[in-house]
């Protein structure tokens, strides 16, 4: 191996709210063999890939931007792939992601749907009618004083408000998560777990690295190499 292109990428990928769910920035080693670029070679920790020097001295620049135009080409060749490949690598976690999250979700407000549900006939609900029921039939049983039987009536008259606003507060409540969960799944959860576009994938500056020893090398960053 000639020498090695160390070539910095930023991924970025924002979904369809606009929020940032993946942001990474990785060096990517590349092989250069007989002035061509070679296989993407694995990562390893920065701290174990040091170089001993950074070396600007004129011929080793123009060397390196000479192996710029016999490589560039392959290079942005690679760039390509690799973002397609990231696109895909993220599209596919997005959806595993939102098949876990719709289901979380959906169990969620199915749950408290049937908590409001069994709310709607508990017994505080069934004692008012138990009691409204009782009133009426003590009114037609019973012969009252006029007075009585005005006491009676406004008594009636605010069982049927009290139950009428617990049972409109319960179907209001309802109402209300039936339709909280068709829109969190239908709308929140898939722009959530949509991309907008495909992710950015920059290039950094690169930078050559030359051996020198077996386990030594020199860092080149030749400037008009920048931003390739």
């Amino acid at each position: 191996m000639d020498a090695l292109l160390l070539l910095t990428v930023e991924e970025l990928g924002v979904n369809d709210l606009r929020e940032t769910f993946h942001h990474w920035v990785q060096t990517l080693r590349f092989a250069i063999r007989d002035g061509e670029l070679g296989e993407l070679l694995e990562g390893v920790v920065p701290g174990e890939d040091r170089a001993i020097a950074e070396v600007n001295s004129p011929e080793v620049i123009a060397e390196a931007q000479e192996l710029w135009s016999d490589i560039e080409r392959d290079l942005k060749k690679q760039v390509s792939r690799l973002t397609i490949e990231l696109t895909q690598n993220l599209q596919t976690a997005l959806a595993n992601k939102y098949q876990a999250a719709a289901k979380d979700e959906e169990n969620r407000f199915d749950t408290r749907i049937k908590e409001v549900t069994k709310a709607m006939s508990n017994n505080s609900i069934q004692k008012l009618e138990v009691e409204r029921e009782a009133l009426l039939r003590d009114m037609r049983q019973l012969k009252l004083f006029a007075e009585d039987e005005r006491a009676q009536e406004e008594k009636l008259k605010n069982l049927d408000e009290e139950l009428n606003r617990r049972q409109r507060h319960y179907q209001e409540l309802l109402d209300f998560l039936k339709r909280e969960k068709d829109r969190v799944l239908e709308k929140v959860l898939t722009q959530r777990y949509r991309m907008r576009g495909m992710p950015k994938f920059s290039p950094l500056p690169l930078k050559y690295a030359y051996p020198i020893q077996k386990s030594r090398r020199s860092i080149c960053d030749p400037n008009d190499s920048r931003n390739r």
